[in-house]
């Protein structure tokens, strides 16, 4: 039983790993974002906003 339980969820894993891998994109996408933002924040302090510009 236990080792028929095994392939069944080796089948679902695939499934989740291509869920992870899109997620993966968008929490990367998301991380650079919150970086972007922390560094945007942190160049509008000594710029004074100039990147709002360039978005």
């Amino acid at each position: 039983m236990g080792n028929q339980q095994n392939p069944q969820q080796g089948q679902q894993n695939p499934q989740q790993g291509q869920q992870n891998q899109q997620n993966q994109k968008d929490q990367q996408r998301q991380g650079q974002q919150q970086q972007q933002d922390q560094n945007q924040k942190g160049e509008r302090n000594q710029q004074g906003g100039q990147q709002e510009e360039e978005e």
